[in-house]
């Protein structure tokens, strides 16, 4: 007996910053590729760490949602989107080290350099997403 992949998508849709600005086309992608897009703000800690722990694939934009790698089996993988000109933030790549997970990263513009990248919406290149995806 087979256990299913768990892929999963932290949603920042109903949140007031760090949204994709492009989200039918991504959220049109993720539905083609069978990855759950859930907005984990909504739910409860525990959860939030049960749906981390089934999940073989975690996808997030840099934030703290991302921490949930914590709760993930080692040998599974995490894809974070980031915002183009941020090559300082590796805190997620030393987290996915460490706990074995392999870690794998998408650069994405956002709507306003001047502003920091978690006032920031996202803007991700869905070709790139797309082939990024399906490799994995």
């Amino acid at each position: 007996n087979i256990e299913p992949i768990n892929k999963t998508m932290i949603s920042r849709q109903s949140a007031p910053n760090r949204q994709i600005i492009n989200h039918s086309k991504i959220k049109q992608i993720l539905k083609e590729n069978s990855i759950n897009e859930i907005s984990f703000e909504s739910l409860s800690w525990q959860e939030q760490i049960k749906i981390s722990a089934k999940s073989d694939l975690l996808i997030g934009m840099h934030g703290a949602g991302l921490t949930n790698m914590l709760f993930m089996k080692s040998g599974t993988k995490v894809l974070e989107l980031r915002r183009n000109d941020d090559d300082k933030n590796n805190c997620y790549f030393s987290l996915a080290s460490a706990l074995g997970i392999d870690y794998y990263y998408l650069l994405c513009d956002v709507d306003d350099y001047t502003k920091l990248t978690q006032q920031n919406n996202f803007m991700v290149d869905s070709i790139e997403f797309e082939k990024l995806i399906k490799t994995l």
